[in-house]
């Protein structure tokens, strides 16, 4: 009995190609062995011998890959974005970037590099990445920007390369040539009061019932931040009524304290919040008067830092960019000047605090939610300023020598000749004082 068509067509190429049919449909399936490991692919073909070739090309084309150590079928940048979507959506516990991540692949990622396949993509790429990117932002990215997006473009690649899309050294080098971020200004201590006071006179300014009512949430929102120094957005954004305790008792003192749950230390760490305290005297009376302007319904649920409607505010850097250029302090006074933002109150409170503050740089760093690192890099041009008062205490050491004439006239000794000798005068049985009676002897004077 002579061989039916379909069987001749079935196994290709040695077997190594096969062609089946799932039941219910009339469209023919390859199965592809590679390297061991079968492929399955669906050939578009009703018709088997048109299947078969198809099939075979595409084994031919995989096993020539092969050969030349490559990987036997690649995809698009947009497959692997996709694939990678679907391992941040599987992870447990959530990868802390992952909104972050997916905004990037949607918007910065998938519309320039989507369309290009894994294993071709080179040097070239990646620079006109980089240069499509500037253009369609305007404006230079910052390093910590940049830093964010090859980050993600690097896992999409791992990703790839964990599912056989391309091999690891067809990954292409990622690089950020982007000047370090500079220091961002801050309020001047004689700016401060004048910046409060502005603010609250410019409220019943406003034309509409709804600029007046933001401009005074915006005035309750500084407070805040000069406060507590805690950052401006997520930190504060979300903080809930039921996280503000205005008369919390420690030591015998009275703090304002906010329990922090969102924001970049929550998202980075393993700590689930963090603490945030201030004198109660000066703390408490701005979210007194925040909570009798929201009204009586006001629950603890409620959002801190929202309109007496219930809302908040669009975008408050926006509004708070607006009110400093109409007030005249939307610059700084340094050389060349610099745009102020809400992230100013936060650096005018670290910066204040290393001047004038009695908390160590790794008290600071715990209180801010920040590492020592970092107060170290921004603020170490501020240490003359903090050291100056605290070295003082060391003279105590010094002066009785001083006090004794050593110096005599403040003329050098003549080096020219030699001195006798003096003789050796009895030691005195008297004990030196230790250090601490000295300096409370010389608070005493």
């Amino acid at each position: 009995m002579p061989r039916k068509i379909e069987d001749v067509w079935r196994k290709l190429r040695d077997g190594n190609v096969v062609l089946k049919q799932r039941k219910g449909s009339s469209y023919w399936q390859a199965h592809l062995k590679v390297r061991g490991e079968w492929i399955r692919l669906s050939t578009g073909h009703t018709d088997i011998r048109l299947a078969g070739q198809w099939a075979t090309d595409q084994y031919d084309d995989m096993m020539y890959r092969v050969r030349h150590n490559q990987v036997p079928r690649t995809k698009l940048v947009r497959d692997a974005c996709e694939q990678y979507r679907m391992d941040l959506d599987a992870a447990n516990p959530p990868l802390a970037s992952a909104d972050e991540y997916r905004t990037t692949m949607k918007k910065w990622i998938e519309p320039h590099l989507g369309g290009k396949k894994l294993d071709e993509l080179g040097p070239q790429d990646i620079i006109g990445w980089n240069a499509w990117k500037t253009a369609q932002h305007g404006k230079p990215f910052s390093k910590s920007t940049i830093t964010s997006h090859n980050a993600c473009l690097s896992n999409v690649f791992k990703t790839a390369v964990r599912h056989g899309w391309m091999n690891e050294w067809q990954v292409p080098k990622l690089t950020n040539e982007a000047p370090a971020g500079t220091r961002r200004p801050d309020f001047e201590e004689d700016e401060i009061t004048p910046l409060l006071v502005k603010m609250w006179e410019s409220i019943p300014e406003g034309r509409k019932q709804r600029t007046r009512d933001i401009r005074q949430l915006l005035y309750y929102y500084v407070c805040a931040l000069l406060l507590t120094g805690a950052r401006p957005g997520k930190e504060l954004d979300n903080l809930r009524w039921r996280h503000v305790d205005i008369n919390w008792q420690h030591g015998g003192a009275s703090y304002v304290k906010l329990t922090i749950t969102a924001g970049k230390t929550i998202k980075y760490s393993k700590v689930r919040q963090r603490v945030i305290t201030a004198p109660a005297s000066v703390a408490a009376p701005p979210f007194k008067a925040l909570m009798a302007w929201q009204g009586p319904d006001r629950t603890e649920d409620d959002f801190v830092f929202r309109l007496p409607d219930g809302s908040k505010i669009g975008n408050p850097q926006h509004s708070f960019e607006t009110v400093l250029d109409n007030i005249g302090l939307l610059w700084s006074r340094g050389d060349p000047p610099m745009r102020r933002s809400l992230y100013s109150l936060r650096h005018t409170y670290a910066t204040t605090q290393v001047v004038h503050g009695t908390m160590t740089l790794l008290e600071l760093a715990t209180h801010m939610g920040t590492s020592v690192a970092m107060l170290e890099s921004n603020y170490a041009h501020l240490g003359p300023l903090s050291i100056a008062p605290k070295a003082a205490a060391n003279a105590v050491l010094v002066s009785p020598h001083i006090a004794a004439g050593a110096f005599g006239t403040g003329l050098p000794h003549d080096t020219t000749k030699k001195r006798a000798r003096p003789s050796t005068p009895e030691q005195s049985s008297t004990p030196p004082k230790p250090l601490s009676q000295m300096l409370a002897e010389a608070e005493e004077e």
